[in-house]
């Protein structure tokens, strides 16, 4: 969707191709070209302005009921789709080698070797770890995510499903294992987070449970892959039967991290030495991804829907100063004075309030009524608030989402 001021379901979705499972890029030369994957390596290239889809998969080959091992390529059920943060019309896909094509995927280049275990044992129709289903979800030893560096080009970060962690700094032209010394093998990289603050620092979350392992796994790098620290192993506030699927940097704060883990969102304000619960009023569920937007953070969950918390800005501040302070105004976030009409129906749910949002801190809740007075340049009060008591009015079990603070839900 793309409107403003909240969803109106029935009129403002629309497809863009994929299937149950998919990854999607957005072509930033105006929104209106999006990639999108679906199982047995399908690409969907759809032109929002003309309606025109396309399938532009690498090798068009029936693969269903086939065996990996006589596949030319594995893809995942998922498999990834980047578009060049650096050129546009360069996009990469992967199988268990990196592809690239440049010319809207009429024609697609191998720019890797194989970056997997390749355990041919595990390519047969009735072959482990995972049982064979033959409808394309089942295929092992694939790449199962990749990033291009906002920071280099070239630079392209490669995870597979059986535990490897691959690097180029060269677009494609050599590659670098750099997976983890203590990194168990089988595991599945799920995500790769490069640093908005620093090219060589990456964040791998990795998860064990279909191998029955419940523990959270995640790796920073602060040199390119050459040397790599865990920042979960159950004791430092994610618990131990919590995997993680993703962690993302905050991009004003370095250091202010959030993860998705199987069990809801946790948040570390000091490079993941200490995580503490984030929850609020967001449903217990697995989170599959998390995107920090415009001073946002985006929640994808499964079956529960996905979620904005509005206005990350007193995470921004908050700092041991403040934590000791008796009370603290937060500085509120730049808005702009706008009016939006012209959609029709009805929203859901709502959308945050406009204008300014003023947030503040208090050790002990006041015995009083709280007001806040607005002054312009010149010290005249231009707006009075008042609040019995200064707290957060409490919400009644089973309420639907409300501006007051919190997580904001957004339609499936």
């Amino acid at each position: 969707s793309r409107s403003d001021g909240g969803l109106s379901p029935k009129q403002e979705w629309y497809g863009v191709g994929g299937g149950e499972s998919a990854h999607i890029g957005v072509d930033p030369r105006g929104q209106n070209v999006v990639w999108a994957t679906t199982y047995n390596g399908v690409v969907e290239r759809t032109n929002l302005r003309t309606g025109q889809q396309r399938n532009v998969q690498a090798y068009p080959e029936l693969l269903v009921g086939k065996a990996p091992v006589s596949r030319r390529y594995r893809f995942q059920w998922h498999a990834p789709v980047r578009i060049s943060p650096h050129d546009p019309d360069v996009v990469y896909h992967g199988a268990q080698v990196v592809l690239r094509t440049d010319d809207g995927g009429q024609s697609w280049e191998k720019i890797s070797p194989d970056l997997t275990r390749n355990d041919t044992t595990k390519q047969r129709l009735s072959g482990g770890p995972i049982t064979f289903e033959g409808a394309g979800a089942e295929i092992y030893n694939t790449i199962f995510a990749l990033e291009e560096s906002p920071h280099e080009p070239g630079v392209i970060w490669v995870g597979s499903d059986d535990g490897l962690v691959h690097l180029t700094r060269d677009g494609g032209g050599s590659w670098e294992d750099v997976t983890p010394d203590d990194l168990p093998p089988w595991s599945t990289v799920n995500t790769i987070e490069i640093s908005p603050h620093d090219p060589g620092r990456v964040f791998l979350s990795v998860f064990r449970y279909r191998r029955d392992d419940w523990a959270p796994y995640v790796y920073r790098t602060d040199d390119y892959g050459e040397t790599w620290r865990r920042l979960t192993d159950g004791t430092n506030g994610i618990p131990a039967d919590h995997p993680v699927r993703v962690v993302r940097e905050d991009p004003d704060r370095r250091g202010l991290l959030y993860a998705g883990t199987e069990f809801g969102v946790f948040v570390s304000f000091d490079d993941g030495r200490r995580w503490q619960p984030f929850q609020l009023d967001l449903p217990v569920s697995p989170v599959t991804d998390l995107r920090v937007h415009r001073q946002d953070l985006v929640v994808a969950t499964q079956g529960r829907s996905f979620w904005i918390l509005d206005d990350l800005t007193p995470l921004h501040q908050l700092g041991e100063e403040v934590a000791a302070s008796e009370i603290h105004l937060y500085e509120p976030r730049e808005v702009y004075r706008m009016s939006v009409s012209g959609h029709r129906g009805e929203r859901a749910p709502e959308a945050p309030a406009q204008g300014a949002l003023f947030r503040y801190y208090f050790r002990e809740k006041p015995p009083g009524p709280v007001s806040l007075e607005i002054l312009d340049r010149d010290g005249n009060v231009v707006r009075t608030f008042s609040r019995e008591g200064g707290g957060r009015p409490p919400i009644p079990a089973g309420s639907p989402p409300s501006r007051r603070g919190g997580f904001r839900r957004k339609r499936e």
